[in-house]
């Protein structure tokens, strides 16, 4: 039925529609509203306790705002103005139109649709200010399942789009701790809501009390999508159900607090709260889901009333009465730049539904402020079963713990990163596991973007399959390998965003313009689905093996990622003058041979990196065409006439074009080359056949490096120049090589076979330092002097002045030498011997506790310690260590696996691991997958601490057990009170 042509409504609002409507009010009536402005005079005008089933009141207009309800008798102070009133009946329609409640502070418009099932509230907007609760019925919405009206388990109710709060609210904090009216709730479910409601899409801004309140019932709540910012009380206040089949859910949901951004006035106070959600039940209820949401907290400001303490972003509440069971967080990005406690989990007492535990996985919490109310980022207290899975937790500043657990039991803590101020885990009377913890990284961070701009747009925009349908193509990279951590990056030349509904966990880490044409999206992974939209075209990209792609719902393969079809050269910049070597082209003394020649560099292993770089006698730029994931990373002048082409591969193809010539490269060992689309090997890539050497240069022009020291006349020289060559003899190795020669030193390009030696620059005290890395081939250097040490990996060989010589013949200084390095024997209070040898000089340190001098020979020691510790310098490299006992290995400082210590492996332990006993004695047992042992620079070493095959078994009371490791913490488990820290690279 037409509201004016057949009910005769005036929709001018001139005339009161209150006998049409109420007349109209019956079982199977639609009544549709054409735009225009209806004015109702009488309260309750359906209703009271209205039960009809199939009615519905519609408008017409293009906007839910053409069609809206005006209430002049509205005004009511101390009490509320019943619109609707609805108890009972089924499947009934509420949508598009608006409730004016204007801007007089006083007006409070409230509507009642407890349909026994099928009820649906749909595009319906309450617009004006939002009174305190003295002027309301204690809520502006109901829309829930009575039992008493007929509702059973099965019952829904749907609330979508709904929008209150966007004309202001006034805020009044909560009646226990102001003694005054607290704010309006804007919708509420009573203890009686036996169904389920739906909720979708809602928009609720700046309540003054709760914006959603759902407690003490047995029915649920399912919340999909929306914004919920800024209510003061709380955003959400909800808890599981007890349902027989079905939990309370909020799937995709924001919720924002944010007292710097108030676009709407708040009466006369300010904030008093700002939580974000509560869980809450007295009931008991258990098991709410919080799923794919984003949780932002930029600022607080809040009265005096509250302490001045906010009460939490995300709450499992046990304040009064509430007693909640537990709550699961999956999938979901927190930020919270303020004090106000993140995660706050308090206690379960009996009564509670099961389950009880906690339980995060793939949770993202960033903390940017330096303090937390409750000390940790994560607080939970007395929820056993309590489980943290494949999530991050950043808090850099400040001292703030990421999780602390009090009287817990079987807790555990996994495959996650903590990289926090103060300890990662704190358990407190707890036993638990927490293995696979890393502490480096940060967390991906929610969009700072609310997706609701205000517009008076209603209709729903997205689409269910997550696919973009404004003209953006979509693009997914799903990860097949949950042990492998791939990074990608692609070059869209047009716009990109991210596309968070087709993303598993969370979306691409980095969207960026690069110039005024091109986006980066950027981002890592190992299993999953991370996605953007792009508008325009994929130029480039570069992708870790483990990865499948999608674009628009369809698998492609790695050939059809790249959909760009015009030219990506740079023929055209080099004409217009911004080619990046364009200065070069125009340099009349730039040399070039007038043809522009490609080169491809082809990597063949996937799974190892491997570094290139070459030096162009001319010109150089990138080749987009040939490569296939992206291209070179650096082409760069190094002087008027060169230029230098770098990077980095593992599998595929990288190209650049050069003018002119090849005059020297380094390239790892898992490469082949083409030049000009020919295959070639690594003796054909130098192609220049001017003489490289710079003796000319050092004679006539004194630009030689070395030539300050040559006019120092304090710096040592016999007269004469002598050549050094380095022969690397295994082309699969890269091994670094340093020379300190007390004179003066320069490269020696005719005899080296690639290049020459990479560094010659001058050191203290009259010495210049040679230095550089090599494969196979062959680097040389000359000098005056002699060569005071040395430190080169073990696949060389050397000359010197065309003489092969052994590595004891390289240093041929015969004055006194400070040696380079120091080794260190910790004793641990029981015997440990040793046995060491250098490929250089071993000397006692002076502060050496035992007689170090006795236990030398040559260049080798052997002795043993007990509490004390043996103390030695030495140059060169060990050779050899061996180690009977418990003894902490100390080279130059740090505290080394002496099972490393002779081989061509980094022998430092990277990772360390504290357990601070506090109280009583506290046993903990926990393992890693590399090498472990007791670390005495960290703690006292007990010999009931037991370590066996990476895993170690201990106790502490009063003091600290401190260990130092290799390899990853794969478990860790502790019973009693104590602090653990660790730091794992």
């Amino acid at each position: 039925m037409n509201a004016v042509d057949d009910l005769g409504m005036d929709p001018t609002g001139s005339e009161p529609i209150d006998s049409a409507l109420s007349a109209a009010y019956e079982t199977g009536t639609l009544i549709e509203f054409p735009p225009g402005d209806y004015r109702v005079e009488t309260e309750t005008v359906i209703g009271p306790r209205a039960s009809k089933s199939r009615f519905g009141m519609v408008g017409l207009g293009d906007s839910h705002k053409d069609v809206q309800f005006h209430f002049p008798n509205g005004d009511k102070e101390y009490d509320g103005y019943w619109f609707i009133h609805q108890d009972g009946g089924e499947d009934c329609v509420l949508a598009n139109f608006s409730i004016q409640m204007t801007d007089d502070h006083v007006t409070s418009i409230n509507v009642r649709f407890d349909c026994a099932d099928g009820a649906l509230i749909q595009d319906v907007e309450w617009l004006g200010f939002v009174p305190t609760a003295s002027h309301s019925y204690g809520q502006l919405l109901t829309c829930y399942t009575p039992e008493d009206s007929g509702a059973t388990t099965d019952s829904v109710n749907t609330l979508r789009r709904v929008t209150i709060g966007r004309g202001g609210a006034a805020l009044a904090g909560h009646r226990s701790r102001t003694g005054t009216p607290p704010g309006t709730t804007y919708i509420r479910v009573y203890p009686d809501h036996v169904g389920e409601i739906v909720v979708e899409d809602l928009h609720l801004e700046q309540s003054g009390g709760n914006a959603f309140r759902s407690t003490n019932n047995d029915g649920v709540i399912t919340v999909k999508g929306g914004l919920f910012k800024n209510n003061d009380i709380s955003n959400l206040r909800l808890q599981g159900g007890n349902h027989p089949e079905k939990r309370s859910t909020v799937t995709g949901a924001r919720v924002v607090v944010d007292h710097g951004d108030v676009p709407y006035p708040t009466g006369e106070n300010g904030f008093f709260h700002g939580m974000g959600i509560n869980i809450d039940s007295r009931v008991g209820g258990t098991d709410l889901l919080i799923e794919d949401c984003e949780f932002i907290c930029n600022e607080i400001d809040i009265k005096d009333q509250t302490d001045g303490k906010p009460h939490g972003l995300i709450r499992l509440t046990r304040t009064g009465s509430s007693n909640p069971g537990g709550v699961t967080i999956r999938n979901t990005k927190i930020y919270n730049n303020t004090r106000m406690q993140t995660l706050w989990f308090q206690r379960a007492e009996d009564g509670a539904n099961e389950p009880i535990e906690v339980t995060l996985d793939n949770v993202n919490i960033t903390v940017d402020h330096d303090t937390q109310t409750e000390g940790a980022v994560c607080v939970i207290n007395e929820r056993d079963g309590s489980r943290i899975t494949d999530s991050c937790i950043h808090a850099p500043n400040g001292t703030i713990d990421g999780i602390a657990f009090t009287n817990c039991d079987n807790v555990v803590v996994e495959d996650s990163n903590i990289n926090v101020g103060g300890e990662a885990v704190d358990l407190t009377d707890t036993d638990g596991n927490i293995r696979n913890i890393s502490h480096s990284d940060s967390c991906p961070l929610p969009s700072q973007s609310d997706t609701d701009d205000g517009s008076d747009d209603s209709s729903d925009d997205s689409d269910d399959d997550g696919l973009a349908d404004d003209g953006w193509t979509s693009f997914v990279i799903d990860g097949f390998d949950s042990d492998t951590r791939g990074e990608y990056e692609f070059v869209v030349h047009g716009e990109a965003r991210e596309n968070t509904e087709l993303s598993e966990y969370g979306t691409v880490g980095t969207v960026e313009s690069i110039d005024d044409d091109r986006t980066r999206v950027a981002g890592a992974m190992r299993s999953g689905v991370d996605a953007f939209d792009y508008d325009g075209c994929i130029e480039s990209f570069a992708a870790g093996p483990d990865m499948n792609f999608e674009r628009d719902g369809e698998e492609i393969s790695r050939d059809e990622i790249v959909d760009c079809d015009h030219d990506l050269g740079n023929d055209d910049e080099e004409e217009d003058g911004d080619d990046t070597n364009d200065d070069q082209d125009e340099d009349d003394d730039a040399p070039t041979n007038g043809e522009w020649q490609s080169f491809v560099i082809n990597g063949l292993d996937s799974n190892t990196s491997g570094e290139y770089e070459f030096v162009v006698y001319g010109n150089a730029r990138e080749n987009t065409e040939l490569s296939e994931y992206g291209t070179v990373s650096t082409v760069e002048s190094v002087d008027d006439d060169r230029t230098r082409v770098a990077g980095e591969i593992w599998s595929g193809v990288d190209a650049f074009d050069y003018d002119g010539c090849i005059e020297s490269y380094a390239a790892g060992p898992d490469m082949n080359f083409e030049r000009d689309g020919e295959e070639i090997s690594r003796d054909d890539i130098v192609d220049c056949d001017h003489d490289l050497g710079d003796d000319d240069e050092e004679e006539e022009d004194g630009d030689d490096t070395s030539d300050d020291q040559d006019e120092d006349d304090d710096a040592p020289t016999n007269g004469e120049w002598k050549s050094f060559v380095i022969d690397g003899f295994d082309s699969n190795t890269s091994g670094e090589y340093e020379f300190v020669v007390y004179g003066d030193a320069r490269e020696n390009t005719e005899l080296s076979e690639y290049g020459t030696v990479s560094t010659v620059e001058a050191i203290d005290g009259g010495k210049t330092r040679v230095a550089g890395e090599m494969w196979s081939g062959v680097d040389a250097f000359d000098y005056d002097g002699c060569i005071e040490s040395y430190a080169a990996g073990p696949d060389m060989r050397f000359e010197r002045d065309g003489e092969e010589i052994s590595r004891d013949e390289i240093v041929d200084c015969d004055h006194e030498v400070e040696l380079d390095h120091t080794l260190w024997v910790m004793g641990t209070g029981t015997t440990s011997s040793f046995n060491v040898t250098v490929d250089g000089n071993l000397i006692s340190d002076p502060s050496c506790e035992i007689s170090c001098e006795d236990s030398i020979s040559g260049s080798s020691a052997e002795d043993a310690v007990n509490s004390e510790t043996a103390k030695f310098q030495f140059d060169g490299e060990i050779t050899d260590f061996s180690l009977d006992g418990e003894a902490g290995i100390y080279l130059d400082g740090n505290q080394v696996d002496p099972e490393l210590l002779g081989t061509e492996e980094d022998p430092v332990l990277p990772n360390w691991l504290t357990v601070d006993g506090l109280e009583d004695e506290t046993s903990y047992q926990f393992s890693v997958t590399g090498n472990l042992y007791k670390s005495p620079d960290l703690g006292p070493v007990e010999a009931d601490d037991v370590i066996t095959d990476g895993m170690v078994i201990g106790s502490v009371t009063d003091d600290v057990d401190g260990y130092r490791f290799s390899g990853d913490l794969t478990m860790l488990r502790v019973q009693g009170t104590a602090d653990v820290q660790f730091d794992e690279e």
